[in-house]
Formats: structure tokens, C-alpha cells, sequence
């Protein structure tokens, strides 16, 4: 009678008992005593030779493979991932006609054919690059990691193209701040990554406020590049306070369509060098003030961003209705507070001028009375 032999049923899966591994020759007893070493058995597989490595090298080696492994299965888990959601909207575009909808399904592809190509990078880099990569690396790089090393980082990532800009790759990055960002006067390259990460939150987390500030970074490069102010744009050196006068010109810009900006913090007798303001809130105050002396009352927009270190305060001055104007400073009256920008300089404005502006007020007062009478 043939000998039967019992599958025990476990919760974790199913255990064969003793006999019916001995009746197909496996010894358990030898395969629990095989004495291995895991580090030498990595070392020989990555082709390295033993003798040429010290205890501590052959350790460090062990401790980053096993970091990189666990790198190189997480690029792989998001290429993954995002060819998956790249396919469903390039299926769920289907039969979608429209100019935005071809745009994006040329998009969707070319960062379907560039993960792909990624995958091939890192089956490469498995195969030819491992070892090189590893017996470079002088350091641990799961600690380097931890802490938060930004230098290390960059020199980790250097494993393969997506390991360095994984972002470079996705299809919804926004490339249009980062390329903004690469204009960024006085950033060091160490404070890059993190330069970008903060006007990306901002882009996404308030838009407003992205914007604002990329005009201000913006303002101030026209300036220096073009060595000279602008219809829009006045450059004071101020560093606590609003030394100069701003009158002529808080008037000059309300009475335009595209109104103005004031950079404080950059010196126009050095190059339209960076100089700074010191102290942000007693400058916003002083210029507060001076706008509260404007007939009408100008509402000035603060915004404040750091160049070379060092705070750049803008003060950007909207335009007030037509029907307004003419905004003047109340201390010298509306024929001889109101000014007109003309280029880089701020010019009296004319009697002419005035009374243009009060003609046409009392024009649209007439009509408004000849309209709200006709209704009656």
C-alpha cells in the first residue's frame, strides 16, 4: 500500500511534514545549518574584489545597497504609477476633439515615451552602474537622507536622469516657475531645490501672491538690466524709511491707466545695486503716510521678497478712476500737487491737463444727472 503523506493547513499558507521531504531528498537539517555570509555574498556578486576592502568599506557597501535597493523600487513604483494614469486619460480623450484636448494627448505621450525610457535608465543602471555607484560613495547615504543633507542628496541622486529631476518627468509639473526661478538674481546653487519648492507651494497655495511676487523679481531685473526707471517703475534706496518724498510720484502713477510700482531697497547712484530695506514695517508706515496726504487717499499694495539675501519691498500704487482724477498732493493743492509720469521722471501737470480732467468730471456728472432724470 502506498505510503500518503499529509499537507497541513496553516493560516499563513500550507506546511508540508517531514516525511514527504525526505521521501524527494531534501535534507532540512543541512539547509538550516548552510552558513552564509550575506556581506561577501554581495560583495562577489557586485563584482567587487574582497581583498581590496576593509571590514568598514565592505559595511557601508552592505548598509547603501540595501538603502538603494529600496530607492530604485520606489522610481520604479511611480514610473508605474504614472504610466497607468497617463493611459486612462489618454483612453478617457478618445474621440475628444478640441485644441486642448490634442495638445494634451501629444503631452501625455512624449511623458509616456520618457518614464518608459526612464524604466530602461534604471535596468542599466542595475546592471552596469551598481557597482561603480556604490564603491564611490564614501558615506551613509540612508543617514544623509535622514538628516536632511541637501548637498548629499544631490550627489545620491546622481544613480540615474530620474533620480535627479523625478518632476522633469511628470506630465502636471510646473516647469514655467522653475524656469522663472533659474532667473532669480543672488540665489546660491545650495539654495536652489529649496528656492523651488517655495515658489511651487506658492503657485499652487496662492496664486495671488505668486504672481505678485514674480512681477516685483521681474521689476527689479528690467531695472538693472536696463540701468534706468520706467513709466512704471521708481527705484528708491530707502532702508528704514521713506527719506524722500513720494508725493510727485504717488500722484503721477494714480493719474495713469497701468498706475506704478515703487522698489525700495535698490540704489540707482551704484548700478541699481540691492541695498536692502532694514526695517520693513516702519518703511511700509512712512510710505502709508505720505499716501494718506494724496487727494484722494491712495491705497498702496505691499509686497515684500528677498534678493540677495536681502528684503526688497514694493509698493505698487493702482490707478484711480478718471473721473477721479487728477490725484494730488493736498499740501500744495490741485493745481500745483498733480503730476503726470513721463518716462522715468515725474512732471508737474498742466493747468490745461487739470482742467481737462475737471471738465470731463463734470461732463460725466451731467450725463449721469440727464440719465437718472430720464428714468424718473
Amino acid at each position: 500500500m502506498k505510503e500518503k503523506f499529509q499537507a497541513i493547513n496553516f493560516p499563513n499558507g500550507i506546511e508540508f511534514n517531514n516525511k514527504l521531504f525526505q521521501s524527494i531528498g531534501v535534507n532540512l537539517e543541512n539547509v538550516e545549518n548552510v552558513d552564509i555570509d550575506a556581506k561577501a555574498y554581495l560583495i562577489e556578486q557586485l563584482g567587487i574584489e574582497d581583498n581590496q576592502l576593509r571590514d568598514d568599506s565592505k559595511n557601508l557597501i552592505q548598509r547603501n545597497f540595501i538603502h538603494l535597493i529600496c530607492q530604485v523600487r520606489n522610481d520604479l513604483s511611480t514610473i508605474e504609477e504614472r504610466l497607468k494614469k497617463y493611459k486612462k486619460e489618454r483612453a478617457d480623450l478618445d474621440g475628444v476633439k478640441s485644441n486642448e484636448a490634442e495638445y494634451r494627448r501629444r503631452k501625455l505621450e512624449y511623458f509616456t515615451k520618457m518614464n518608459k525610457s526612464a524604466q530602461n535608465d534604471i535596468v542599466l543602471f542595475l546592471t552596469k552602474g551598481i557597482t561603480g555607484y556604490l564603491k564611490e560613495i564614501q558615506y551613509d547615504t540612508l543617514q544623509r537622507e535622514c538628516a536632511k543633507d541637501d548637498c548629499g542628496k544631490i550627489f545620491k541622486n546622481r544613480r540615474y536622469l530620474f533620480a535627479q529631476f523625478p518632476e522633469y518627468y511628470d506630465a502636471d509639473f510646473d516647469y514655467s516657475t522653475v524656469v522663472k526661478m533659474s532667473q532669480l538674481p543672488g540665489i546660491n546653487l545650495i539654495d536652489v531645490p529649496k528656492i523651488e519648492k517655495k515658489y511651487l507651494e506658492m503657485h499652487r497655495n496662492n496664486p495671488e501672491k505668486y504672481y505678485c511676487e514674480i512681477k516685483k523679481i521681474i521689476n527689479v531685473k528690467k531695472v538693472q538690466s536696463a540701468q534706468v526707471e520706467s513709466q512704471t517703475v521708481e527705484v528708491k534706496r530707502s532702508k528704514t524709511k521713506a527719506t524722500e518724498k513720494l508725493f510727485d510720484t504717488l500722484s503721477s502713477f494714480s493719474n495713469q491707466d497701468d498706475g506704478g510700482v515703487i522698489i525700495f531697497g535698490l540704489y540707482e547712484n551704484e548700478n541699481f545695486t540691492v541695498t536692502g530695506v532694514d526695517d520693513v514695517q516702519a518703511l511700509q508706515k512712512s510710505v502709508m503716510e505720505q499716501c494718506e496726504q494724496m487727494e484722494p487717499t491712495v491705497r498702496a499694495v505691499f509686497t515684500v521678497t528677498e534678493i540677495y539675501g536681502k528684503n526688497v519691498v514694493s509698493a505698487e500704487i493702482p490707478p484711480i478712476d478718471i473721473t477721479e482724477r487728477p490725484c494730488y498732493y493736498k499740501g500744495k493743492g490741485r493745481l500745483k500737487g498733480s503730476y503726470v509720469r513721463v518716462g522715468d521722471s515725474d512732471q508737474h501737470m498742466s493747468e490745461y491737463e487739470v482742467y481737462s480732467y475737471e471738465a470731463y468730471r463734470k461732463k460725466y456728472q451731467d450725463d449721469i444727472r440727464k440719465v437718472n432724470a430720464h428714468v424718473r
